[in-house]
């Protein structure tokens, strides 16, 4: 395996990228994975160019198989693969579901998002699209205090696979503290400079309309989750998010520490009691005070976590949410002690389960 780091061998974070043996281009999902094998989806594959391709690097053209960042977008890949490459679905013996996790020993290339931030700074001959992230980081970089080293790129920058007519800046910043400090000081920074906006006019109404229609939600919550999000926005015109990522030292848990049993879908209210991890993937929210629909206090359950990254960062400490997902038993494996989540981002919802604060259900 071709290694694009300085990272430890065989480490690989949360929206890394990797291609593998037959050339696919796979984003990395989470910090925690099975061993010798990494979970991840499918994003792109290889094709011939023709006039209809939008992605491509020196000969090769890349057509992008994720119809959308969801659930129900990556259970697609899943079934492309289960023709293609079957070995790369594995039979996940501690979350109890099937998953995309690739062999080590079938990456062929790992490429590291923070690699790619310098690799860009120290290149002379930098196209358009390469000049707005040096500038958008270097902005983020001076006003919030983050060492460029704490920045990555991923999506089709990273791959080196963009197009400056028309692809995005996907950026990723490193680290709880470094992650915090730029989601809190970006309303200011929003104001401050006229390079950057929030989402307006009709790349907004394009973007409540997408989400009203692949998560099954009415288009006033829609636009409400649209406008809490500030990290997707435009920069110069173009349009740019933050995603944070856990370095591997603020990673607690380890894989095999705990197993999850399904107890079916559920819909429950509860009080928001810690939601610092709640901006990283999987978004993790601590809960008390579980309730379901018809009144019944579920004290048992205690925490609510998604996979689906809409969801991620929009509820605060002692808000009321309402939350629909998949019920799980979690058994801490080490120690043989229990208790229950509820799940968002489960291939049974099929889109159709959510995060919600409850004062939005009211208006």
């Amino acid at each position: 395996m071709a290694q694009c780091r300085r990272r430890a061998k065989f480490c690989f974070r949360d929206r890394d990228f990797f291609m593998d043996e037959e050339g696919m281009f796979f984003c990395v999902i989470g910090n925690v994975h099975p061993p010798k094998r990494v979970i991840s989806y499918l994003k792109y594959i290889p094709e011939r160019i023709s006039k209809s391709t939008k992605w491509k690097k020196g000969k090769i053209g890349y057509n992008r198989i994720l119809p959308y960042y969801s659930t129900v977008g990556v259970l697609s890949t899943q079934e492309y693969l289960s023709k293609k490459k079957p070995e790369y679905l594995y039979e996940d013996p501690f979350m109890n579901i099937l998953i995309t996790a690739v062999p080590v020993e079938s990456i062929k290339v790992h490429f590291l998002p923070e690699e790619r931030v310098k690799q860009i700074f120290s290149k002379e001959n930098r196209d358009p699209l390469e000049e707005e992230v040096v500038e958008l980081i270097s902005i983020f970089s001076r006003e919030c205090g983050i060492a460029l080293e704490n920045f990555g790129l991923t999506g089709s920058l990273l791959l080196g696979i963009h197009d400056p007519g028309f692809s995005d800046i996907d950026l990723i910043v490193y680290g709880k503290e470094n992650s915090i400090k730029l989601l809190e000081q970006l309303p200011q920074l929003y104001e401050s400079y006229d390079e950057l906006e929030l989402l307006s006019g009709e790349l907004l109404e394009r973007r409540i309309k997408d989400i009203a229609r692949i998560y099954f939600l009415e288009p006033k919550i829609a636009a409400k989750l649209c406008r809490k999000k500030m990290d997707r926005g435009l920069f110069r015109g173009r349009q740019f998010s933050i995603h944070p990522v856990k370095t591997e030292a603020e990673v607690e848990e380890r894989y095999g520490q705990k197993k999850y049993e399904p107890l079916g879908m559920i819909t429950i209210s509860c009080v928001v009691e810690d939601c610092r991890d709640s901006i990283f993937m999987p978004s993790k929210y601590s809960i008390r005070e579980a309730k379901t629909i018809d009144d019944k206090s579920r004290p048992e359950i205690r925490e609510v976590v998604s996979y689906e990254g809409l969801y991620s960062g929009i509820a605060e400490e002692g808000e009321e949410i309402v939350v629909r997902g998949k019920l799980e038993s979690v058994k801490n494996v080490e120690d043989g002690s229990t208790y229950l989540r509820v799940l968002v981002g489960s291939f049974e919802a099929k889109g159709r389960d959510f995060i919600l604060p409850k004062s939005w259900l009211r208006s």
